[in-house]
């Protein structure tokens, strides 16, 4: 979420109702998945798209595929977008494609420009899934005086000494 601000900001996205299929048109080409192509980036960020799960029981299955953002939302609808939360970790792995999709640039570089490098994280282990995507939603390593600079930012708006991070 703290990345997806920033894009905001900075114009790589232009709204967090912006609809998904936009930035997966080749999983939409040849289906016709009108309640999918209503799911939001507000959908997904508040884990109310409406899929079901990646997580827990059909966690397994999920990282194991051979693509992960089309396992998410190849995912039957349990509920319309935006009413139900339903935790999924799928929602934020597919935060981390579009992420890279609107930028032109891998979620880890974007995040090394706008986030990273303006708190002085230098040093973490991020994973790939099978398409080379950075993981949106868990297995990211940090030392632990940087995760404190991240929760800085929420104690400050978003300011990290004297300046504005996160919108």
């Amino acid at each position: 979420s703290i990345l997806v601000g920033i894009a905001l900001q900075e114009e790589y996205l232009d709204s967090l109702d912006q609809t998904i299929d936009q930035f997966f048109p080749e999983f939409f080409e040849n289906r016709t998945a009108p309640e999918k192509r209503r799911i939001t980036l507000r959908d997904l960020i508040t884990m109310r798209a409406g899929l079901e799960t990646t997580s827990f029981f059909n966690y397994g299955n999920w990282v194991t595929s051979s693509n992960w953002a089309y396992w998410a939302l190849a995912q039957p609808m349990v509920s319309e977008p935006g009413t139900r939360m339903i935790y999924s970790t799928g929602n934020s792995h597919l935060l981390s494609v579009i992420l890279t999709r609107a930028t032109g640039m891998s979620t880890r570089e974007f995040a090394e420009r706008y986030l990273f490098d303006p708190l002085g994280i230098e040093w973490y282990i991020w994973p790939q899934d099978p398409q080379g995507y950075y993981f949106g939603g868990n297995n990211m390593a940090l030392r632990p005086r940087d995760m404190l600079k991240i929760g800085e930012l929420y104690l400050n708006n978003g300011r990290f000494r004297n300046e504005q991070i996160v919108p």
